[in-house]
């Protein structure tokens, strides 16, 4: 996939009367479904564009456009989620990326994990944060991928 650079062009910014973000969100999209074709991680023309977002004055439409798919890509690219942890599983405001996985994301547990604590107790209080409660609720109770090891230890039926 090309991308010209050249081209005056917002990622946020919808093509059509629908709302924003449908650019990034169809090249998002693209890219998850061929990491999972592939199996090779995320396509390289899909992570410049997510880093050069992640690097440049933080442009809220495209972090919270880019949190609804925060499960996929830190499944996809764990590695990758890890190198860009901090614009992308900081919970500061409501529409950095970790915020808006935590209210409209799929559950993980691997990925709950991920966030600084104190930050996601914080997130987790705020006003109109039943979404996110629901899904970390969801996250804890799945039997199959437990939050760390030693749960995953105590997990274990003993014998």
């Amino acid at each position: 996939m090309l991308i010209d650079k050249r081209l005056p062009f917002s990622w946020t910014k919808p093509a059509t009367a629908a709302p924003g973000g449908s650019a990034l969100l169809s090249l998002t999209a693209w890219g998850i479904q061929q990491a999972g074709r592939a199996g090779e991680g995320l396509p390289a023309s899909l992570t410049a564009v997510l880093e050069e977002l992640l690097g440049a004055e933080p442009d809220d439409q495209a972090l919270a456009v880019s949190g609804f798919s925060l499960g996929q890509l830190h499944h996809y690219a764990p590695g990758w989620v890890t190198d860009h942890a901090d614009p992308l599983l900081s919970l500061k405001e409501s529409w950095r990326c970790a915020r808006i996985w935590l209210t409209h994301g799929r559950p993980d547990s691997v990925l709950l994990a991920r966030p600084d604590r104190a930050g996601l107790w914080r997130a987790l209080c705020a006003p109109h944060a039943e979404g996110a409660l629901d899904r970390v609720f969801l996250a804890l109770l799945d039997e199959v991928e437990l939050s760390s090891p030693a749960a995953r230890a105590a997990a274990k039926p003993s014998r």
